[in-house]
């Protein structure tokens, strides 16, 4: 089992405090009977008699009972794992909390805060939630809260490979616990600590840690004895004891018959799965497998980008698995059904992020409350801080309050992803009779290809991620650097992906390509598929190639239309030492360092004037005029193509990988336009250009795909995205104008053409820009 998706399970287990169920000597007859049914189980009827005594709260004015009852219908809908309705519900009772200074609940409220956060793999929420319920639980003496929240914050410290400072930390909450005789906290803190040795390769600590749980468990009769049987039965998975794991995980799972549980089933379904097919034994994972993918499907994420990257991260070792198995088996006994099955696991959960962002009717963005506009410019402040300065102070800010956004972009409730059924149907009839789809999985020990056409689909197992990646950027940093070998090493990368494909597939048109992990930030435009008139054939003269964010976003976007203006930002003042800058103000050099980009400015006056020639209006903003002020009020007159010729610099924030550098305010601070702050804007353009150095690189994330500007974009509800993977040349766009001009002269068949035939004319240009270094960097982000 992967380390991540451990955690996830381990993290199920919500570590529910005194406080939940709230309840007193004074208590109403409904808390009292809600509590009783929570106890026993019953959580739907604990969560309508909870409900009742809300509303009998809100009638009699009774804010304390108002507290209590939202604490407990938050965990009953965690109980239930409606996770987005309960952070809103616990949400509201911290916020009551904090305005009437009851200091007392708030340890309790941030602990299952920092629960739901956990499950969600959003480490930076969790550990702001911990931190705030420590604070409370420390000035109230509340001991067995303070011992729980030293478990969740040493869980994070663990998670992010902090294994030094974690162990003590979950010494000191067994210390806690021990001193107020708690044994269930202390079984709790052994299994967690006996994970994160798991996860770390420490196989006897974790070994005596996780017995030393099971113990107290057993003895004591304490509830989570199923998690016991299968924490020790993932070890012996780990150390390679397969059938001593399924006599433990079968153990774990006689147990929930009989257990009151809260914990998904599909964790344990998952774990009996992947044991089995570590095994060999492919039939029995695939039934285990199918069951755990279709409950870990129904869960419901906290609302926000961050939480459901996070979750979708999580969740795809599921998806990897039944992928891994199904794919073995069909190579095995030939079901062609079994390519069908996979290839709906790799595309159901790939970019279902994204797919959450795209605007629709009665979009979240216009469900986010006055509060979440006064505190953004605050963030914007902190991260050009951060900018400046880098501080851990700096820092712990930007998360305090990118956190503080998060949680208001739950309350507003923002969309999920569309339920994501028959990938593969979408595919086929979204795709014209010349096109093929290629759908990669990189993954250990096997990877995986599927081809798709309108009427025929085939799967091809691929190496390993290890022995791919490897390979794919020893010849990226080749054909950056035109190196000699970087032909000859095209050759065989091509042949190591595509070779066994048929002909059928890799003859058509044009190709839509779904990355996975290095494949992203692979030129895929230099790879060489033979040679001609003594010369390499590059796969960029025998293919249009377009990378598609999935199969279930094909045509997902508003339909392009290029009869709107064009928008044109280049040339920023990004220093106080450019003569431009007329204002009398002198701030510390920022830790940018911005060089003037004179060529950007040419560049887009260039294109613009290109785009006015067909009757179509433009607006170039240049200078001090390339100010996040005028980028905002321009995007909102709805441009068909938005063009920045800037500098991309790296973001400081948790994921995202890259930002817009504007001018600088009139105060001399660095101004940016980043990922977030895009996708608050559907402004549904046709096509933008990124034009900069490393303008499209950015991360890759499991199943999210590239974390970038390119993935801010497409969330606007933007049609394609051209943008770099290396370094530009300043040199007034001729890539660009050339791209330009064919696009210009056919915009209804798209971009692709033109990025097409726009690398052929550099190719053929016997400059030096015929080198694969100069065009092979530049790519398209779209699902036409």
């Amino acid at each position: 089992m992967s380390a991540n998706l451990a955690f996830l399970i381990l993290l199920t287990r919500l570590l529910l405090v005194g406080s939940f169920p709230a309840v007193s000597e004074s208590a109403s007859p409904l808390l009292l009977r809600g509590t009783q049914q929570y106890y026993e189980g019953h959580y739907a009827d604990a969560l309508d008699t909870f409900q009742q005594s809300l509303r009998a709260a809100r009638a009699q004015n009774d804010q304390n009972s108002v507290r209590k009852a939202l604490n407990n219908i938050g965990g009953c809908q965690l109980a239930l794992h409606r996770h987005r309705e309960a952070l809103k519900s616990l949400l509201e009772a911290r916020d009551l909390s904090e305005k009437s200074k009851d200091i007392a609940k708030l340890g309790g409220l941030n602990n299952n805060i920092c629960s739901i956060y956990k499950q969600m793999n959003n480490l930076d929420d969790a550990t702001t939630a911990a931190e705030k319920g420590l604070y409370a639980a420390v000035r109230t003496h509340d001991i067995a809260t303070q011992s729980k929240l030293q478990i969740q914050l040493a869980d994070i410290l663990g998670r992010q490979d902090k294994l030094p400072e974690s162990v003590h930390l979950f010494r000191q909450a067994i210390d806690s616990a021990d001193s107020i005789g708690d044994t269930a906290t202390i079984a709790a803190a052994l299994d967690r600590l006996g994970n994160t040795y798991r996860r770390h390769g420490f196989f006897p600590d974790a070994d005596r840690a996780l017995t030393e749980a099971f113990r107290l468990r057993k003895v004591l009769r304490l509830n989570e004895l199923e998690w016991s049987y299968m924490n020790l039965a993932e070890l012996r998975a780990d150390q390679g004891d397969f059938n001593s794991a399924l006599v433990l995980v079968n153990g774990a799972m006689s147990l929930l018959r009989t257990a009151k549980t809260t914990t998904p089933l599909w964790t344990f379904y998952y774990g009996r799965g992947k044991i089995y097919s570590q095994k060999g034994a492919l039939p029995e994972a695939m039934a285990d497998l199918r069951i755990a993918l279709q409950l870990a499907n129904e869960l419901d994420a906290v609302p926000s980008d961050e939480n459901r990257v996070f979750l979708e991260g999580e969740l795809e070792p599921i998806h990897a698995a039944l992928i891994d198995a199904g794919a073995r088996l069909f190579l095995r006994n030939g079901d062609t059904r079994l390519v069908s099955e996979t290839f709906e696991a790799a595309e159901s959960n790939r970019a279902a992020s994204l797919r959450a962002l795209l605007p629709r009717a009665n979009d979240w963005r216009n469900q986010l409350s006055p509060r979440y506009w006064e505190i953004l410019p605050q963030l914007q402040a902190a991260e050009q801080d951060l900018y400046k300065a880098g501080t851990a102070e700096s820092r712990d800010r930007v998360r305090r309050l990118r956190t503080s956004l998060s949680e208001l972009v739950s309350s507003a409730g923002s969309q999920s992803a569309p339920v994501a059924r028959h990938a593969l149907a979408q595919a086929r009839g979204s795709l014209a009779s010349d096109t093929v789809l290629f759908s990669f999985r990189v993954a250990q020990p096997n990877s995986w290809l599927w081809a798709v056409t309108p009427s025929r689909i085939a799967l091809h197992r691929l190496p390993s991620s290890a022995d791919l990646s490897s390979a794919l950027r020893k010849f990226t940093a080749a054909v950056r650097k035109d190196e000699a070998s970087a032909d000859a090493q095209g050759q065989a990368l091509f042949n190591q992906i595509f070779g066994e494909v048929e002909p059928a597939f890799r003859n058509r048109r044009r190709w839509l390509l779904a990355l996975d992990e290095d494949l992203f930030s692979t030129p895929f435009p230099a790879l060489v598929v033979g040679h001609r008139d003594n010369r390499p054939l590059y796969l960029a003269e025998e293919h249009s190639i377009e990378i598609s964010t999935g199969a279930l976003m094909l045509n997902q976007s508003v339909p392009a239309d290029f009869h709107g203006g064009f928008l044109g930002v280049g040339d920023p003042i990004y220093n106080t030492a450019d003569p431009r800058w007329h204002h009398l103000v002198r701030p510390a050099a920022s830790r940018l360092n911005l060089e003037r980009l004179t060529g950007s400015g040419r560049e887009v006056i260039a294109c613009g004037r290109d785009w006015d020639a067909t009757g179509r209006h433009s607006v170039v903003l240049l200078g001090a005029d390339a100010n996040k002020r005028g980028v905002t009020e321009a995007m909102g007159l709805t441009p068909s193509v938005i063009h920045f010729a800037t500098h991309f610099v790296k973001s400081p924030q948790r994921f995202y990988s890259g930002v817009i550098a504007l001018s600088l305010s009139s105060g001399g601070s660095p101004e940016v336009l980043g990922p977030d702050e895009i996708v608050l804007h559907p402004v549904r353009a046709s096509l933008v250009v990124l034009s900069g150095c490393e303008s499209g690189s950015a991360r890759a994330l499991p199943a999210s795909g590239l974390m970038g500007l390119t993935r801010a974009w497409i969330a606007t509800g933007s049609s394609a995205v051209l943008a770099t993977q290396w370094d530009t040349l300043d040199d007034s766009g001729v890539f660009l104008l050339t791209f330009y001009r064919y696009f210009r002269a056919a915009p209804q068949q798209g971009p692709a053409p033109a990025l097409y035939h726009a690398r052929l004319d550099m190719l053929h240009s016997g400059t030096f820009r015929a080198n694969p270094s100069y065009w092979a960097g530049y790519f398209l982000v779209g699902n036409s």
